[in-house]
């Protein structure tokens, strides 16, 4: 999960997004961070939250569709969602 900060004069409230699952690379360097970011005056928003259906790190889909997911990743991710909804 991550969260970003933007400085919206006349903009208050959180936009929360959920991914599918994080980067390898710093999310700043990501093309949907930055769109992300791009999009909260907007809605609205000066604060960007992040969660992902799973917390597994992989460069793309196809990575991710060779890992192994176990139990307890769907639980942290379960968890993160929910902080990122709450928030």
């Amino acid at each position: 999960m991550r969260s970003e900060w933007r400085d919206v004069p006349g903009c208050m409230g959180t936009l929360c997004a959920v991914l599918l699952n994080p980067p390898l690379r710093p999310p700043s360097e990501t093309i949907s961070f930055r769109n992300l970011t791009a999009v909260l005056p907007m809605v609205n928003c000066n604060f960007l939250r992040i969660a992902n259906l799973l917390d597994v790190p992989s460069k793309d889909q196809s990575g991710l569709a060779f890992m192994e997911i176990r139990e307890t990743d769907v639980a942290r991710s379960r968890s993160l969602i929910q902080d990122a909804i709450d928030s």
